[in-house]
């Protein structure tokens, strides 16, 4: 099964890497990839610390009708926002073992539409909540507050 976003122009370009060097471009390309998701999705997030992967979650937050400030749920692990969308974001930076991912108990609150953002989904146990999609965040040396924002190609064969 091929998984694709609603939006062809966009999956194209994130195919290929879009540049963002502010904020406000992040969250506008965000938003076009909230509204291009369908509903029950999950969204593997992948970068360094600073990347951008914080803030574009924020982008999409808002496109879903959510007022709460999104910040990233490192300490608590994970944070439910309802809008238009629930939105999952979980971090699992601070996870010493991929075995506390079965602490999470996130799959216990999930309520359709729902789209769930996993930063640093290496630590979840494999297998966990499979993606649908992979974004990969990267800066540029030269110029540090450029952000690339990729989507993988091998997004689109669905994993057994």
């Amino acid at each position: 099964m091929r998984y694709s976003l609603n939006h062809r122009m966009l999956e194209s370009l994130l195919l290929k890497g879009v540049s963002c060097s502010s904020l406000g471009e992040t969250h506008r390309l965000s938003a076009e990839f909230a509204l291009a998701l369908s509903k029950d999705k999950i969204v593997y997030f992948h970068g360094d610390l600073g990347s951008g992967k914080t803030s574009f979650i924020q982008g999409m937050a808002k496109t879903y009708g959510i007022q709460t400030s999104i910040t990233s749920p490192t300490f608590n692990l994970w944070h439910h926002y309802k809008g238009s969308v629930n939105l999952f974001h979980l971090d699992a930076y601070r996870l010493h073992s991929p075995e506390e991912t079965d602490h999470l108990y996130l799959e216990d609150f999930l309520v359709s539409p729902y789209v769930i953002c996993i930063e640093w989904p290496e630590k979840l146990l494999d297998g966990y909540l499979k993606p649908h999609f992979h974004l990969w965040f990267s800066q540029k040396k030269e110029h540090p507050n450029e952000r690339i924002i990729r989507l993988s190609p091998e997004d689109f064969v669905l994993n057994s």
